[in-house]
């Protein structure tokens, strides 16, 4: 049986920043005492790493999307919106602070716009023959991203733990689509946030008493009665090149593609046959004469009930 608690019940918490203290690297911590007695002082030092998914997500870390990949009723076309549990912001993170600009975007493609996924490694991200170089480590790359393309600025320098060689999924997006369907600088802190609120009626694993649940959402409005491909994607220090409001674009000169992660995509579709889900359900036990009856959430049936078991 599930405790719960009068203050956690229907209590959701929106929590715009939640940044972590320490940025991806690698940390001496030292401790030294002083005594009054011989040697007098001691010291000691220990080392630690911090480090964080850049090139791609846990799938485990990824609670649901929505809408999902099934024709969808009319929903005032909805928003994609992807979730994922644990405490960290999407919108903001330790190494994007350069830029100040969120991690983690999304955005919807139309039929026809929606780019290839193409996996990749990481030095795809940095341009040709650039060198890429690793914090705390002797490994060393060189980029293989050909001229005309723009992808993360500062990618040559690798956060600790990461390689040249750790594998991704990239997206290539052409410029003047980019422009049409990226979101603005000013968008981004309404497109991120930290849900807590009480999880008690969910599955085991998730029944506690409140969670943290991370939250992007998508900056397009799907079309009606198509296919609408959603995508989670690292806008990582990308700020200084996201569209004016009007669309004016602030991409560099002679540049042709936008190269980025993608951590997660599907596709929906809205319809507009008015279908709703309670409509859906009310006819799901319709019999063969296409009359209502008692909404018992079963299958069209045809010839006399069952007999209930003593």
């Amino acid at each position: 049986m599930k405790n719960t608690t009068p203050a956690a019940e229907n209590e959701v918490i929106f929590i715009q920043y939640d940044i972590p203290p320490l940025k991806s690297a690698e940390y001496t911590v030292t401790v030294k005492q002083q005594t009054n007695q011989q040697p007098g002082d001691f010291a000691t030092s220990r080392k630690f790493a911090v480090t964080s998914e850049r090139f791609s997500l846990d799938p485990d870390d990824i609670n649901s999307n929505f809408p999902r990949t099934w024709p969808t009723e009319n929903l005032a076309a909805p928003c994609p919106m992807c979730s994922s549990t644990g405490g960290y912001c999407p919108g903001k993170k330790q190494r994007s602070r350069r830029s100040g600009v969120a991690l983690a975007g999304g955005t919807v493609f139309a039929e026809g716009e929606q780019p290839a996924i193409v996996k990749e490694k990481a030095k795809a991200l940095v341009p040709v023959g650039t060198t890429i170089t690793v914090a705390g480590s002797t490994i060393t790359g060189t980029g293989t991203m050909p001229a005309g393309i723009l992808s993360y600025p500062g990618m040559q320098k690798l956060d600790y733990g990461e390689t040249p060689d750790d594998d991704c999924n990239i997206i290539d997006i052409p410029a003047t689509l980019f422009n049409q369907i990226a979101p603005t600088k000013k968008d981004l802190p309404f497109l991120a946030h930290i849900r807590k609120m009480q999880t008690l009626d969910k599955t085991d694993n998730l029944a506690k008493v409140t969670e943290n649940f991370t939250v992007v959402l998508g900056n397009r409005l799907p079309q009606d009665d198509t296919d609408n491909y959603a995508f989670l994607i690292s806008l990582e220090n990308f700020g200084d090149y996201l569209p004016d409001d009007d669309g004016k674009s602030n991409l560099p000169a002679g540049i042709t593609t936008v190269r980025l992660l993608s951590y997660l995509n599907w596709s929906y579709t809205v319809n507009t046959r008015d279908e709703t889900f309670k409509s859906l359900l009310e006819h799901l036990n319709k019999n063969e004469l296409d009359q209502q009856g008692l909404t018992v959430l079963q299958v069209p049936f045809k010839g006399a009930l069952p007999i209930p078991q003593p």
